[in-house]
């Protein structure tokens, strides 16, 4: 019969030792908590200084254009006889070809950068002859004379006094505003003529400034757009993808070709029945950014750090158990607590360095002052620097989880797979019952 163990054995050391792991890890939790608060704050003060940047260069810009917007006259009656308002018919190219080069660069304002570009934009293409009678619209009613082909842009301040535009062959001044041409955004737009054979060419070149992205419509049966740039972190986006890209070191190019039957609305339209929101969604570009973005790589760490302190306290707790080299709980506090110091001196270097060596800094202090420390609580120089490997380990394995974002999930599967194996494997031939109650043992009664 064996020895009989009272009801309170069972919280063998051990298991004592894990349950204050546990507890120490949540507690630990609150120091995390507030450097992702820091995080957070950053990126708020980042925004600031963004907001700045792009309020005085230009912010991210869609051009949506050209359209020809022709006024007409529309007659009301009412109980005191009939009344004339104006409205307004848009009608869209029959072609258009958009090309774009632009030349981007990292501008910088503080302690934060973003990217700002110069664009020389060329649109060309043709109008066919307006068909007012499916609009409902008498002939004898249009104004000609104040028609208008509009450009709008989002942030009409960044437009370059070197803009051009041309209609048939003659040029047209630009003129600021689109409201008297009935246009729903800001933009500029040219008076034009009508066209003399029923077809009317159109070219306008626009130098434009802008930050963060680039968007445009497919405002034609047939819209093609080319757009090179020196740029080489492109992210496209928007209702199409490109049809052609190529990345390089020096930069991108990226080539559209937008189907006629691919968008939701038609090719002509008056006021009452506007489809901007549908037109908007339409749109279709590129965002410019950044190669790393330090704050969203420090707030991803910061998601690991309870694992690594599991990871970290359950080497010591081997140690303590399986060797017999006692480890305080003041000790383990004092080990996670310089574990939590290394996502504030990641934050903080990145700022200044970029985020890899940022890293790599915050990582080899942490990892050099843990093999210290452990040095002396395990009473062994080699059992310190097994601690800092372990530790080195698994810091480049938190590495490579954050830049290897499209395998994450399956390099986190894998690391805590292994990481369980290593534990049963050391583990493979202890006798945890002895272990666990030294001063009880099994026998006959």
């Amino acid at each position: 019969m064996s020895a009989f163990r009272g009801p309170s054995t069972w919280l063998s050391r051990p298991l004592l030792g894990i349950a204050v792991i546990a507890a120490i890890v949540l507690l630990l939790e609150i120091p995390v908590a507030m450097i992702r608060g820091v995080i957070e704050d950053r990126v708020a003060t980042r925004s600031e200084a963004l907001k700045e940047i792009t309020t005085t260069w230009g912010g991210p810009q869609s051009i949506v254009g050209p359209r020809l917007v022709v006024p007409y006259q529309i007659q009301l009656d009412s109980a005191s006889g009939a009344k004339e308002v104006k409205g307004f018919a848009s009608f869209l190219p029959a072609s258009l070809t958009i090309d774009v080069d632009i030349t981007a660069q990292a501008l910088t304002r503080g302690l934060f950068t973003v990217p700002v570009y110069q664009a020389q934009v060329r649109l060309q293409g043709h109008f066919e002859d307006p068909n007012f009678r499916s609009l409902g619209i008498d002939e004898e009613n249009v104004y000609w004379e104040q028609a208008s082909l509009v450009i709008e842009v989002t942030d009409p301040k960044s437009v370059g006094s070197g803009s051009t535009m041309t209609w048939g062959e003659a040029p047209v001044e630009l003129l600021p505003g689109t409201e008297e041409a009935g246009a729903e955004h800001r933009g500029f737009h040219g008076v034009v003529h009508k066209p003399s054979d029923g077809i009317a060419s159109f070219n306008v070149g626009i130098e434009l400034m802008g930050s963060n992205a680039i968007r445009f419509v497919p405002f034609s049966r047939n819209t093609q757009v080319a757009l090179t740039s020196n740029w080489n972190h492109p992210s496209f986006s928007g209702a199409w993808l490109p049809t052609q890209r190529a990345v390089y070191d020096e930069g991108f190019t990226a080539e559209w070709e937008i189907p006629f039957l691919g968008r939701d609305y038609a090719q002509e339209w008056i006021g009452s029945n506007n489809p901007y929101d549908r037109v908007l969604e339409s749109r279709f570009g590129v965002n410019f950014i950044a190669p790393i973005d330090h704050y969203r790589m420090s707030e991803r760490s910061t998601k690991y750090a309870p694992l690594f302190l599991a990871l970290t306290f359950g080497l010591l707790w081997l140690f303590d158990t399986l060797i017999g080299v006692r480890v305080h709980p003041i000790q383990y506090v004092l080990v996670g607590t310089a574990m939590c110091m290394f996502y504030l001196l990641e934050l903080s270097l990145s700022e200044h360095i970029g985020f890899i060596g940022a890293y790599a800094v915050a990582a080899g202090s942490i990892v050099i002052l843990i093999a210290a420390y452990t040095k002396v609580v395990l009473r062994s120089i080699g059992r310190g620097l097994r601690v800092g490997g372990a530790l080195g380990l698994l810091y480049s394995y938190l590495l490579a989880l954050l830049t290897l974002e499209r395998y994450a999930l399956l390099a986190g599967s894998l690391g805590l797979f292994l990481a369980l194996a290593a534990v049963m494997y050391l583990t493979r031939w202890v006798d945890w019952d002895r272990i666990s109650y030294p001063d009880q043992v099994s026998g006959p009664a």
